[in-house]
């Protein structure tokens, strides 16, 4: 948490002194498609990214055009913080407020995987030249049998190709946050947690945001006023237990 803490507060000061628009976004936003099988190294990262066309759902490309339009439209160089993921991404509407110095993305899309993340980290992502990525996705690949092996594998091929673009990107990886509606996947889901908590512990950039304990503390499943009548997405309650975890992260 300290590690992650004195990174923001660095990010803060110099974003203080270039604005929003500071630094070079022409690396990003103009990636050469041979950086997406390059791993930071110059390694090839192709195993990990190897399923990304076939476990990817392919049902996001008239969003991804519009949001392109949308980045026209605006024409902001640079972002402090990209939100990317899943549903709970879009709905999280309490972030903006609760960090307010940050200039936030959102790019949540209700029922992707992480490998739709991954397939489109470009446009989604790196395009905008981010300070810091925040991510949520993996429940729904979970969700939808891929195996925990495939899951995994999912956020190890979206960090591989951030780095690709910004070996030293900083990215925070929310974990899969127990639910009442997947409590009988939550075994499955877990293991995908501890995979990427290990792997977090052996990166500097990458940062494991644990939500477990604070939801499980409410009972096993948690307790439903967290979440949409669904049981699934989280109510502002839910969210506000993810606002107090990320200001400590």
């Amino acid at each position: 948490m300290e590690r992650m803490r004195i990174i923001l507060l660095a990010l803060l000061a110099s974003l203080n002194v270039t604005g929003c628009g500071g630094g070079s976004s022409s690396s990003s936003g103009n990636a050469d498609t041979a950086l997406v099988n390059a791993g930071s190294n110059g390694e090839s990262s192709g195993e990990a990214c190897s399923d990304v066309e076939t476990l990817s759902s392919g049902n996001y490309d008239s969003v991804i055009a519009k949001w392109k339009t949308l980045d026209q439209i605006e024409r902001r160089e640079a972002a402090s913080m990209v939100a990317v993921g899943s549903s709970s991404i879009r709905y999280w509407r309490s972030l903006f407020p609760n960090f307010s110095e940050w200039d936030i993305i959102q790019r949540g899309f209700g029922g992707s995987l992480i490998w739709d993340s991954a397939q489109h980290f470009q446009s989604l992502i790196t395009d905008h030249d981010p300070s810091v990525v925040l991510v949520f996705a993996g429940t729904n690949d979970v969700a939808r049998e891929r195996t925990a092996e495939q899951t995994i594998n999912g956020v190890k091929c979206l960090i591989q190709r951030l780095e690709s673009v910004n070996p030293e990107l900083p990215i925070i990886y929310i974990a899969i946050t127990p639910t009442p509606a997947r409590w009988n996947i939550w075994d499955k889901s877990n293991a995908v947690n501890l995979e990427i908590e290990k792997l977090a512990s052996e990166k500097s950039n990458l940062f494991f945001m644990k939500t477990a304990p604070e939801f499980l503390e409410t009972g096993e499943p948690p307790s439903s006023d967290l979440f949409w009548s669904d049981g699934l997405h989280l109510s502002d309650k839910g969210y506000a237990i993810w606002n107090d975890i990320l200001a400590e992260t």
